[in-house]
């Protein structure tokens, strides 16, 4: 005797009644089957080198911190794949920090802040019309 596993989708399951398909507002009758996986398309993003990665990491003398040349040189090489995602059409915008102040004097790891900004997809377009007596 087997066991009945039935699949959930975000948790919860889904019934054919749950089931309202719509393509351009005409809802689309006659559905017999869904084909569901949790897969997301994946790309790889390389980095310029394991070398300027791993490299010494100076630090100013008299704060302690990251000099200012070592934060904006890493920061270029992290924007480097994202700028190519971006002539690539794969990003909105991006931003890349790194923080001074970390210890990485201490701790020898280095946290880079990247904010990503996506590429929006419009499934609706509405349209506002009305009647006016003036431009």
């Amino acid at each position: 005797m087997g066991l009945d596993i039935t699949p959930l989708i975000n948790g919860r399951e889904y019934g054919w009644a749950d089931l309202a398909v719509t393509i351009a507002g005409v809802p689309v009758m006659g559905i017999t089957a869904i084909k569901y996986e949790e897969e997301q398309e994946k790309d790889n993003i390389y980095g310029a080198g394991r070398h300027q990665l791993s490299g010494p990491a100076y630090i100013d003398a008299d704060s302690g911190f990251l000099r200012a040349e070592t934060v904006s040189g890493l920061e270029a090489l992290a924007a480097e794949p994202l700028d190519q995602m971006m002539r690539d059409a794969e990003l909105s915008g991006y931003s890349v920090t790194i923080d001074p102040t970390q210890q990485v004097l201490r701790t020898s790891k280095l946290e880079v802040l990247v904010k990503l900004i996506p590429v929006g997809v419009l499934r609706n377009i509405e349209v506002k019309i009305g009647l006016t007596l003036k431009k």
